[in-house]
């Protein structure tokens, strides 16, 4: 997945953020996301469980998430399979030596990532850049690890938070 055929902001080469996924042709996206590719990006933490491996600081699965997170994100989101991103996060989480390593920490990040901007990245993949990066907060490891991938000309009008806040996710499409 991390091959020079793999995983890479804007791997679809779309036109700009605001490009919605419904408007993306499907041969557009099997012509830069292989069958291969799609298969790795779906179940490369079943083959990491199977093989029994366990995630550590610095070890392999930690370094792939700190320079390919965003880009799988984005991959899955392309594949309509983001909603499956907070799933295989938490069981990543199970195969970290210590809940109190720096990468359980950025997998714990990453899913309050995930949860707080699915819905968008969902409909429109490449607002993970301009939008979900923009707005996390400014502890965010996941903001910290792929600010450079972040536009620089946006200038946020109100102070970003510092931290998450409390509110997990927003369900959308329901009535009080």
């Amino acid at each position: 997945m991390s091959g020079p055929d793999g995983l890479h902001q804007n791997i679809c080469s779309l036109s700009g953020p605001g490009t919605m996924r419904d408007q993306i042709n499907e041969g557009t996206i099997t012509g830069h996301l292989s069958p291969e590719l799609q298969y790795a990006c779906r179940y490369w933490v079943s083959h990491l469980e199977e093989s029994q491996q366990t995630i550590a600081d610095g070890d392999a699965t930690h370094l792939f998430l700190q320079k390919h997170f965003l880009h799988w994100f984005e991959a899955m989101s392309l594949i309509r399979e983001s909603s499956q991103c907070v799933y295989l996060l938490n069981r990543l989480q199970t195969l970290a030596i210590s809940s109190a390593s720096i990468v359980s920490r950025f997998l714990l990040d990453a899913k309050r990532f995930v949860l707080r901007f699915q819905p968008i990245v969902a409909d429109a993949p490449l607002q993970l850049y301009h939008s979900a990066l923009t707005f996390a907060p400014e502890r965010s490891l996941v903001r910290q690890a792929f600010e450079k991938q972040a536009p620089q000309d946006i200038k946020i009008a109100s102070k970003r938070e510092i931290d998450w806040d409390a509110c997990r996710s927003t369900l959308e499409g329901h009535s009080g």
